[in-house]
């Protein structure tokens, strides 16, 4: 009888060996199972902030053209104003050059030219007066085009007039039209 107590408990001893290892296994996939939660966890967080992130991006770009397309909007109908201002302006300059005697007329440029050159002066300068630059910068962009009225001035005289070098007075046109190229309505180019 004993050795019945004893078999049994060796084939207890071996069940329980068994529910130990078993128990041991689970604990280990328990444990890399929380390791795998945690890694999905943080690529989930991470790729909500990415998320979030380019939402934003989305959002200053979408205001960006929304601007954009505010300022075009405004020049494309400041640039109608001035071509119907300008058509009167022409139908008036046809008038005073057709008293010219015939061989003036070579000499002369022609009024589309002059209404065309007049349109453009104007336009370019409601595109400046609406850009957010220094006054500075815009007095430099009028003074090298002629658009105060007193002719195109060099780069020197410009830079002699307002105390800085030539070399600044070039960075400052450059990086004007770098930056107008894109916002330059399409009649003005």
């Amino acid at each position: 009888m004993f050795n019945v107590f004893r078999g049994k408990s060796k084939e207890l001893d071996e069940r329980e060996q068994k529910l130990g290892a078993l128990s041991g296994t689970l604990k280990q996939r328990s444990i890399a199972l929380d390791n795998r939660e945690r890694t999905v966890t943080l690529k989930e967080q991470d790729a909500e902030r990415k998320v979030i992130a380019a939402s934003n991006r989305l959002s200053e770009i979408q205001q960006e053209y929304e601007c954009t397309k505010r300022l075009n909007e405004n020049l494309e109908a400041d640039c109608a104003r001035l071509r119907l201002r300008l058509h009167s302006l022409g139908e008036e300059l046809q008038i005073r050059f057709s008293r010219l005697a015939i061989s003036e007329w070579d000499s002369i440029i022609s009024v589309e030219d002059l209404v065309e050159e007049k349109i453009r002066r104007e336009a370019v300068e409601a595109f400046i007066s609406n850009m957010t630059i220094q006054e500075r910068y815009k007095k430099i962009i009028r003074l090298r085009f002629g658009l105060d009225g007193h002719g195109e001035k060099t780069y020197s005289e410009i830079a002699r007039m307002l105390g800085v070098s030539r070399g600044r007075v070039h960075q400052i046109v450059d990086n004007f039209f770098r930056h107008a190229r894109y916002k330059i309505p399409s009649n003005l180019k």
